[in-house]
Parts: C-alpha cells; structure tokens; sequence
C-alpha cells in the first residue's frame, strides 16, 4: 500500500513539474562551489547525498528489482550504478550470500567534462565511497587503470579491457551515417573495401576531440571517417558537418 501510494505521488509530481524537470538543478556557480565545498569538509565522501539526489533516484528504481532477481554475480557498468550494486552487494552479504561484484569503469570521472565543480565533486565522492565494495575492477585502458589505481589508492591496479578492436579499422570523408538500413558502415557510406575509413562511436562533444579528426582528414589523403554518435542534429554535430564542407572545398 505505502509503495503504491509513493508511486502514485510520484506520478503526479513528474507530471506536475515538467518545466523544472527540464531545467535540471544548476550545478554552476559561486554559490553551487561553496556548496560543494562546504559539503565536502563536512561530509566528505558522503558528501554526495548533499550535492546530487539522482544516485538515490537509481537506489529506488532498481532495488526491488535487484531483491527479486537475486543475482549471483552483479557486473555495475559505469559509476553511475555502482551504489546500486555496491548496496544490493551489501544487503545480500548480510543475509548469509556470497556475491561476486565487479565495477566496469567506463571513464576516469575526476575528467570529466562536468557542467559545474557541485556536479563532479559529488560523482566523485559518489565513486569513491562505494569503489571499496567491488572485488574487481575493470577499465577501458592501461591510463585510466593507473589514475584509478592512485586515485582511490586501491590495493591492485584494475584488469583492462580495451572498448576498441583488435586492429584499427581503416572510416567517409563527408558522409554521415543515418538510419538508411544499411548493415555496415562502409555501406552506409557508400565506400568499398578499398577505401581507407577511420571510424569513431561513441558519444559526439568537444571533449571527444571528433573537430580534430576532421581537421586531420585535409592531411590525410584518402582517409574519411565516419562517426556512429548518439545526436545526429546537436549544435557541436553541425558545427562538424561546417567545418567538414569548409576543409572540403
């Protein structure tokens, strides 16, 4: 019943509040910074439940669902669910469980690209306090696996496994991918196997570098690239496809 009505007023205020929701909490500012530090002295790896409500967000929309499934071994992708597994984790141990629990870090936080100190000071704490809980951890390659191994002063440097191929895949000068069916980027670019093609996935922002790669591809011969992305209309994407037809000419 108390579970019903929680998700009932929920329901209501998500639907209540839609501008405020768009507008996200500012993470910016004098005012925010000393927010951030204050909390920090105060609470310091705790700080987080201060600075960013969204790890409880993720507590509450997953753990009954964690509870009821009762995995084995919990694999948390990104410091976004490590609470939520490092807490599941903890809850089974205390009922007599053995879980296994291993971290697949995906970006070395302390870099990233943050809208404001408030936001990353808490992602940092956030990772910080609940890291300890996993028996492994992995990363994506042999640097981050070293700031991590410093950074959270573990007792082992995490396993590495590379988010890239084998070998490096030579992707279209000027041609951006859509959802045109094809089944191959190569394809979906209208290139041959002949054709040297670099290729990037992933998320597109500057921090991501992707305008130097198009910089490159004037000193490049007959390189193209393709860039398989998540916003195929965002203001960085078409300042690219500017800076694409600007090189061409």
């Amino acid at each position: 019943m108390a579970a019903k009505a929680r998700r009932t007023w929920i329901a209501a205020r998500s639907k209540q509040t839609p501008a405020a929701l768009d507008a996200r909490v500012k993470h910016d500012g004098m005012l925010e910074n000393i927010e951030a530090a204050f909390w920090s002295a105060v609470m310091g790896d705790r700080a987080w439940r201060r600075l960013d409500p969204l790890p409880f967000r993720y507590e509450i929309s997953f753990r009954a669902e964690l509870d009821r499934l009762k995995p084995d071994l919990i694999r948390a992708h990104d410091f976004r669910m490590l609470g939520v597994a490092a807490h599941y984790v903890a809850r089974a141990r205390r009922g007599g469980r053995n879980i296994r629990f291993v971290y697949d870090d995906h970006e070395f936080v302390p870099g990233l690209n943050a809208s404001g100190k408030k936001w990353l000071t808490a992602q940092i704490a956030y990772e910080r306090e609940h890291i300890e809980y996993a028996d492994a951890v992995v990363t994506v390659s042999p640097a981050p696996a070293e700031m991590l191994e410093e950074s959270h002063g573990l007792t082992e440097r995490p396993d590495v496994t590379l988010n890239a191929p084998p070998k490096l895949v030579p992707s279209q000068r000027g041609a951006w991918a859509t959802e045109s069916g094809a089944k191959h980027v190569r394809e979906a670019c209208g290139l041959d196997d002949a054709t040297p093609l670099a290729v990037y996935c992933g998320a597109a922002g500057p921090q991501r570098g992707l305008h130097t790669v198009v910089e490159s591809l004037q000193y490049a011969g007959d390189l193209h690239a393709a860039f398989v992305i998540n916003n195929l209309d965002g203001p960085y994407v078409n300042a690219l496809r500017t800076l694409a037809a600007v090189r061409a000419l």
